[in-house]
């Protein structure tokens, strides 16, 4: 998995998420971006198969600048960290539609917990049970007890 993290500069040292930033693995590499314009041009760079992003405005101008980058956006799992639970920043966060939505004042540990079960999504599991595809009874209508097919 490849963490392409958005976090101003002046934000980056003290942010309560410096942990995230300097989070890295064998299974995970990271891209930490402070200006919305390298970031754009990253994102505008083909071949996101495993990118996850994650976002972290300062304020309000900073997420409306990120809006902006919306269709660059569209097909990547997002996640956000918000530094307040206005109203309005957190309404306007929700148009990105993101996979996990956090503050600043919350515990990190939930954002990694996040992260980690996005990476281990793609991999390959056990083959699902033959009786997975099988239709399962639904209750009948009005009856109240179950109707087999």
């Amino acid at each position: 998995m490849h963490l392409l993290i958005y976090c101003p500069a002046h934000h980056q040292a003290g942010h309560p998420y410096s942990e995230v930033l300097h989070w890295e693995t064998a299974e995970l590499s990271k891209e930490c971006h402070a200006d919305l314009e390298s970031f754009g041009q990253r994102l505008r760079v083909p071949n996101h198969h495993d990118s996850v992003v994650v976002l972290m405005p300062e304020n309000q101008a900073q997420l409306e600048d990120i809006l902006t980058l919306g269709p660059l956006l569209e097909d990547l799992p997002l996640t956000v960290v918000l530094p307040s639970r206005d109203p309005v920043l957190v309404g306007r966060a929700h148009l990105l539609r993101p996979r996990f939505l956090t503050y600043q004042d919350q515990d990190p540990a939930l954002l990694l917990a996040v992260l980690t079960n996005i990476a281990h999504r793609g991999r390959p599991g056990p083959a699902p049970s033959p009786e997975a595809g099988k239709p399962q009874p639904r209750p009948d209508k009005g009856r109240g007890h179950l109707r087999t097919a």
